[in-house]
């Protein structure tokens, strides 16, 4: 159990996969034909994002923000700070995890929002996705070599190795292109059978948990030609689990409570860092003893417990108002846009 628990960090990737997903179908469900407004789409999802992360920073930014760390060797500086704000940190090595814990996947998501339009304009059908998925799987590992030599010399080498290879958008890009894959194979019609999508299930996690938790490399040819780096093929055994969920609603992973916490899943990602040092602490003042697989699921039911029931507060209070007035926003003024939504043909 406690090996499994060092894939925890792997749950991002299935946070993408599921975002792409969720986007296209919800662009789908706009009329045939009509336009996508490009401001109430960006309102939309700056609303949905920014407000909490801006939240999570005034909390982490007295306790992370003068101190020295992995993520910021001479402690976060004033570009740091800034482009954290901005939601661009992950365009800067020292800036993209050094203030909210976790928050360097915040803004590759801003990034992937970013060039949604074109993806919508240019991803019209399951064949396209394919060649998307392909794409971004031959393209990642060149990319993110060209970031380490590009941002070479402004931190650590082992920094900008992480920085390029696991918190950059293009080292995260094959997991998105996955959902899109996933959401032309929904709207298809695909479905499976509850036996096979148990299978497929299983699957996947079997095959997520024959690669390495690193950021190391497959390679072929006796170790001469890269073939991927091993956060993309643990894309590959996320989709599986992915589209076993979602092409089998009658699994027992599809109801309320996972629907719920998947609800609160934002903020209680924010504050989960924090949340657990304090369930660690309260455990200890409390003498209980969680040492151990079987304290080590003990500890992991009552945080996630308590920790969701942290983030329905800061969801009703913080996040659940910003949609509203995002929606309030749009609904007073709508611009039409400069491309078309997803076509209906596959």
């Amino acid at each position: 159990m406690l090996l499994a628990g060092q894939f925890g960090e792997r749950g991002v990737q299935l946070f993408y996969i599921a975002s792409a997903f969720s986007m296209f179908l919800a662009l789908e469900r706009r009329p045939i034909g009509s336009a996508i407004d490009l401001r109430d789409f960006w309102i939309r999802r700056f609303a949905r994002l920014a407000p909490m992360f801006w939240l999570a920073f005034m909390v982490y930014l007295p306790i992370y923000g003068d101190t020295p760390s992995f993520w910021a060797p001479e402690g976060p500086a004033l570009l740091d700070k800034v482009l954290t704000v901005l939601m661009l940190h992950t365009w800067w090595p020292t800036a993209a995890n050094s203030i909210v814990p976790g928050g360097w996947s915040v803004g590759v998501e801003m990034t992937f929002y970013a060039v949604l339009p074109v993806l919508v304009m240019l991803v019209r059908n399951l064949w396209a996705a394919l060649l998307l998925l392909a794409a971004a799987f031959a393209a990642s590992y060149p990319a993110t070599q060209l970031l380490e030599l590009l941002y070479a010399g402004t931190t650590t080498p082992v920094l900008i190795n992480q920085f390029a290879t696991v918190l950059s958008f293009p080292a995260q890009a094959p997991a998105f292109t996955c959902g899109i894959v996933l959401y032309f194979l929904h709207r298809a019609g695909a479905r499976l059978h509850w036996s096979a999508a148990t299978v497929l299930l299983f699957v996947g996690l079997a095959f997520m948990a024959l690669i390495k938790n690193d950021t190391g490399y497959w390679f072929v040819v006796q170790g001469k030609a890269v073939l991927f780096t091993n956060l993309t093929l643990f894309g590959l055994g996320l989709l599986g689990f992915a589209a076993a969920v979602v092409l089998c609603p009658s699994l027992p992973l599809n109801n309320r409570v996972a629907r719920y916490v998947g609800e609160v899943s934002y903020s209680l990602y924010l504050i989960h860092i924090l949340w657990i040092s304090y369930v660690l602490k309260s455990t200890k003042w409390l003498g209980l003893n969680l040492a151990g697989d079987v304290g080590f699921v003990t500890f992991t039911i009552i945080t996630v417990i308590t920790g969701t029931a942290a983030a329905t507060v800061t969801y009703r209070l913080v996040e659940k108002p910003a949609i509203a007035w995002a929606k309030r926003l749009s609904d007073r003024s709508r611009r039409p846009v400069e491309f078309d939504a997803v076509s209906q043909s596959t």
